[in-house]
């Protein structure tokens, strides 16, 4: 369990009058594995600034005892150097030495940004006073820390009592507005020691020492693998123990022979490579060659299997099973001189089930698949994992329900402990007020019942408990978490360093890599359902960023991730997140994603043809067979194709194939509804690889978005931008009317890059056109901003009667809009009036008559602004030349000799990056010619 204790409670543990038993409990419970004990860098501050106060405090308790004994009446100052404090010390040591071993964290900027909101809306710890902030970060650390590994408990001790929780609650119930805010961790908390202890005690009882009682199942164990030979034992552990599952987690099958030769050789895994092997398997795969380049291999010394009976079959099993269990290279040990074999051997057999068509998003297939009803367990496994990936949980359900009986009968206790897990974590979904409706009140109930931890102790005399263990806890995915995370950031300090000039060789990225495949085989070949939780996207994000960070660096780094391949492209779409793959991808300053299209797997190509042409036909026979309250056409399959359509515009691509990709994206935004997630990454494919369309590609793409209601006027920008010469079918004024015309409609914002380039591309007849249309538009629907960019673009003739008009309607009480609030705002400025001097400036009207005397009285900001040269400077701010940052208002500005002067005065005391660019900018000016 995850242990958090408070400083006040720290100090609790410190018994004055000898050492404490609760100190002497905690500190077994840590040292058996049975409490882990994680702190937060506040704590430990605040426990180094108290701890010898405390012990000052309760000395003199013990002072003032002995004091009022017959003894020290006699002799106070003999009394009190009998006083023995050595139990303070020794108690306050181990709790410094357990404060070591902890897990120190830090606070998450999630927390710190919501410190804020939480203070003004006085939800606890805040409930009671103000000055709750490190009881925040302490609680909310720890919180988070327990999401992100997956962690569904936290047991926190605290007698800071009315911080943490509500007095009208039971004593030990943490209050909700924390719980509220933290609903994937269940807080447990404690006010006194005794509470816990008794709570702890009543957990040990349940999940250590009863299974602890019960032997474990003699068949999974070291002595059992040994058969007469290594093939037959290879033979044995996948065909024969473990036939259950397709994936057996490698630190529990380097146990077993052959691949160690003993008990007391302890084999490891890295890079997908077992080392510190049995010479004897070592000498088994020297036997033959693989070649893979034919995905096959010969035997080269045959007389080496006399005796073994269908040695050619079995090796081939094996083979596969090894690879398929990530289990590429076997190397020795020193005394076989580090012997190293390959025993990669991939098979490709281009499978139709219904698991793996849906892993090539062929939809339909998959549908054709599951009409079949399965024929064995491991068909129903196959149909239930599908049915759950495809969100109808009311079909996943009684498929399991029909699993958990039959391979109970069968004694199948490995499947039969996975239905029963799969229904436990089907139960958290369907419990919800969301799906809530698929299933009766009575059904929810026995779900929740289920523990997999129980289930786990019932089966450990009848077959392998260390593997049902490791599901039953969630090792499998907090171990992935705790790797993966460890090794991003790894990578993104090797990213950094190569940035300055560092240099290093490393596998952070192959370690990432490994623990993510592995993670997802295990789950994935074994039908574990664990996807849909969010602590699985959390875990991706991470992903992401190793990955992403590894591929920008320069290539002179042995550790970078240099080129996807298709079953990396493939795992972005699957598991990414559009939001998160753009972020890193700009946080790490990328350009494109290098891409090899040739590597194993479907290629992006075909990926995209099965879900973007058969999307729509998908969406009608799915929902003829889809749950009442299912959600996969909205959330799963659009964020497949979100993900999808984004990775089109990063990864690097022929020409040929952003054009192939291009029409097959036409005929899917003809064919379906585009919601604004879909168009946003439409939109950034568009602007990133249009420049490769051919110039028909883009007179379709253009007539489509300008004859259609999609929101596209960005896109438009981008496709025009593109053409060498105008096509016939491009009417330039109807494509601004239907700008303009969307905006007085729709209200849809008009996109000024889409009129720079119709306006661009017009001729002189064109032009007035589009002149005539903006200023009618502006008579009817007036609209400041277009108003502004027409004139300084001019896209329509300057009027200074129409200027001074808008300059009279002006309102000085306005200012700009803010929602930050812990930040100073520049709220003098008003947008509309900054974007009519802009105008002046252009058109060099003078600004200081008396028409401009009220903007000069709205603010000493405005005083500066329209007469830069007789105002007073001693009320100058140096910030107000670059709030409002364009070419004209700098070009003003360099006629102020006072300003230039003042400037100048400035920057030879101070430093100011931005104020030294807009300096430069101003500069430009004073010597262009007019």
């Amino acid at each position: 369990m995850i242990l958090l204790i408070d400083n006040c409670s720290l100090l609790q543990l410190v018994n004055s009058q000898g050492y404490g038993k609760f100190l002497l409990d905690l500190t077994d419970h840590i040292n058996n594995g049975n409490i882990t004990l994680i702190t937060h860098e506040l704590l430990i501050e605040e426990w180094d600034k108290h701890k010898l106060k405390d012990k000052t405090r309760k000395e003199k308790i013990l002072r003032k005892k002995l004091g009022t004994t017959d003894d020290a009446a006699q002799g106070t100052t003999q009394a009190l150097e009998r006083i023995d404090v050595i139990h303070l010390d020794k108690q306050i040591a181990q709790i410094d030495e357990l404060l070591k071993k902890a897990e120190v964290l830090r606070t998450p900027q999630v927390i710190t940004n919501e410190f804020s909101d939480r203070y003004r809306r006085r939800l606890a710890p805040f409930h009671k006073k103000l000055d709750g902030q490190n009881d925040w970060e302490i609680i909310g650390t720890a919180c988070i820390y327990c999401e992100q590994y997956n962690r569904a408990q936290l047991y926190f001790i605290s007698s800071n009592y009315s911080d943490f929780a509500d007095p009208g609650q039971p004593l030990n119930k943490i209050h909700d507005d924390l719980q509220g805010r933290f609903q994937k961790v269940k807080i447990n908390y404690f006010q006194l020691f005794a509470d816990f202890f008794q709570e702890l005690n009543f957990s040990i009882d349940r999940h250590n020492l009863i299974p602890g009682n019960i032997t474990k199942n003699e068949k999974f164990s070291f002595k059992s693998s040994m058969k007469k030979n290594v093939l037959d034992s290879l033979y044995y552990l996948f065909h024969d123990l473990y036939a259950e599952i397709s994936f057996i987690p490698v630190h529990l099958l380097k146990n077993y022979y052959p691949f160690r030769e003993s008990e007391n050789i302890h084999p490891y895994y890295s890079l997908f490579a077992l080392y510190e092997i049995n010479s004897k398997l070592i000498t088994l795969f020297e036997q033959i060659k693989i070649d893979t380049t034919h995905n096959d291999y010969k035997i080269v010394n045959h007389a080496y299997f006399n005796g073994v009976e269908n040695h050619k079959e079995k090796l081939d099993f094996v083979l596969q099973k090894l690879t398929n269990n990530l289990i590429f290279n076997l190397e020795g040990n020193l005394r076989d001189n580090f012997s190293r074999v390959k025993v990669y051997y991939a098979k490709q057999e281009f499978c139709t089930c219904a698991k793996c068509s849906y892993s090539r998003f062929d939809f339909m297939s998959v549908l054709k698949r599951l009409e079949v009803a399965p024929k064995n367990l491991d068909e129903k496994f196959k149909h239930a994992y599908i049915q759950y990936q495809l969100k109808n949980y009311k079909a996943t359900y009684n498929l399991l329900l029909e699993i958990r009986d039959e391979a109970y009968v069968s004694k199948k206790y490995i499947q039969y402990f996975i239905s029963q897990h799969n229904l436990s974590h089907l139960g958290v979904f369907l419990s919800s007020p969301f799906y809530g409706r698929m299933m009766s009140d009575q059904d929810k109930k026995s779900l929740k019942l289920i523990d997999p931890i129980e289930e786990c102790v019932k089966l450990k005399s009848l077959t392998d408990y260390d593997l049902l263990h490791y599901i039953a806890k969630g090792d499998f995915f907090s171990w992935a978490f705790q790797d993966i995370s460890n090794a991003t950031e790894q990578i993104v300090q090797h990213y950094r360093s190569q940035l300055l000039g560092g240099w290093s060789s490393n596998n952070f990225v192959w370690k990432l890599i490994e623990s993510f495949t592995n993670l997802e085989f295990f789950i994935g070949n074994n039908f574990i359902m664990y996807e849909h939780y969010s602590n699985f996207d959390e875990l991706f994000n991470f992903v992401t960023k190793g990955i992403l960070a590894s591929h920008a660096m320069n290539l002179e780094q042995e550790g970078a991730y240099r080129e996807f391949d298709n079953t990396w492209i493939k795992k972005f779409i699957f598991y990414g997140s559009t939001k998160t793959i753009l972020k890193y991808f700009g946080k790490f300053e990328l350009r494109q994603l290098k891409y090899d299209k040739k590597s194993p797997g479907i290629n992006f190509i075909d990926l995209a043809k099965n879900l973007l042409n058969n999307k729509r036909g998908f969406q009608k026979e799915f929902e003829k067979v889809a749950d009442e309250d299912n959600d996969f056409l909205g959330t799963t399959l659009d964020k497949y194709v979100e993900n999808l359509i984004t990775m089109a515009g990063l990864i690097e691509l022929e020409n040929k194939d952003v054009n192939q990709f291009a029409n097959i994206l036409l005929r899917f935004i003809k064919a379906n509804h585009i919601d604004h997630i879909t168009q946003n990454a439409i939109t950034q494919f568009v602007a990133r690889k249009s420049s490769a369309f051919t110039q028909r590609l883009l007179t379709k793409y253009i007539t489509l978005y300008n004859g259609s209601k999609l929101k596209g006027n960005t896109v438009l920008a981008f496709l025009l931008s593109n053409l060498t010469e105008k096509p016939a079918e491009i009417i330039i004024p109807d494509m601004v009317a239907g700008c303009l015309d969307r905006n007085k409609k729709g209200n849809e914002p008009i996109d000024y890059e889409l009129l720079f380039q119709l306006h661009k591309m017009a001729d002189a007849d064109e032009r007035i056109s589009i002149s005539n249309m903006i200023n009618q538009h502006l008579e009817s629907h007036f609209n400041m901003r277009l108003y502004h960019v027409s004139v300084i673009s001019e896209f329509i003739p300057f009027d200074e009667k129409m200027l001074f008009k808008r300059l009279s309607k002006i309102d000085t009480t306005r200012k700009n809009p803010t929602n930050r609030l812990f930040f100073k705002e520049k709220d003098y400025r008003n947008v509309d009036l900054d974007a009519l001097i802009n105008i002046c400036f252009k058109f060099n009207i003078n600004t200081r008559t008396k028409r401009f005397q009220k903007f000069s009285e709205k603010h000493d900001y405005y005083k500066w602004l329209l007469n830069m040269d007789q105002f007073d400077y001693n009320h100058f701010d140096i910030d107000w030349p670059s709030s409002y940052r364009t070419f004209y208002y700098f070009r003003e500005m360099a006629k102020s000799k006072n300003l230039i002067s003042h400037f100048i005065d400035y920057m030879e005391t101070n430093s100011n990056p931005l104020l030294q660019d807009t300096f430069v900018k101003i500069n430009m000016h004073k010597n262009r010619p007019k």
